[in-house]
């Protein structure tokens, strides 16, 4: 996951205007003992993100929602006290995929980095999508851009996440309740006997 991260870093670094705070996850990642700075890291990303929706920057606004979640998920590896959500790094791919629109990366070129596929060649970020996304909602730090119906995919990955999370939670806590009933159970019979 970190060296995914870190590839995707690479790629939006070299199409944004601001890449300072990006340049410190960057440096970040690769030095463990630099993760409990993440904390600090995220409130000064946070600042940035307020102003860039306050200013009306969709694209500002979508970066600093990708650097928050980084920001959080390299905290929350640290193993200090007070960690972000645990959902954190799962926001990174949604995140990512929306500031590639905005940044007319086309998107598969994150689902292949995402992949643990290699980066070929350095013109990664010039692949365009040939529309422009028109809206951003930045609504609960989940950066959501949409160009028009055929960019529901990337609307559609918080629900996949969610699925692919909840299914796999309720068959595991079924499966500790019935262990529990059966465990009781055989409980009952052992007293009975």
């Amino acid at each position: 996951m970190l060296n995914e991260m870190k590839n995707l870093i690479e790629v939006f670094a070299a199409g944004v205007s601001d890449r300072s705070t990006l340049d410190e996850l960057h440096a970040m990642i690769g030095d463990r003992k630099t993760w409990p700075n993440a904390h600090a890291l995220l409130q000064r990303i946070r600042q940035k993100t307020l102003a860039a929706e306050k200013r009306g920057d969709g694209l500002a606004d979508c970066q600093y929602l990708f650097e928050e979640v980084c920001a959080k998920t390299l905290y929350n590896l640290s193993g200090e006290d007070a960690p972000f959500d645990a959902d954190s790094p799962y926001w990174i791919i949604p995140n990512a995929l929306s500031l590639a629109r905005r940044m007319n990366i086309h998107e598969s070129e994150i689902t292949r980095i995402v992949a643990g596929q290699p980066i070929v060649g350095a013109d990664v970020s010039t692949k365009l999508l040939g529309q422009t996304p028109t809206r951003c909602s930045a609504r609960l730090h989940l950066a959501l851009c949409v160009r028009d119906q055929t960019g529901m995919p990337g609307f559609l990955i918080p629900l996949l996440i969610t699925g692919v999370i909840l299914v796999p939670l309720g068959v595991l806590l079924w499966s500790v309740s019935a262990n529990a009933v059966r465990s009781q159970l055989c409980t009952t019979e052992n007293l009975a006997n």
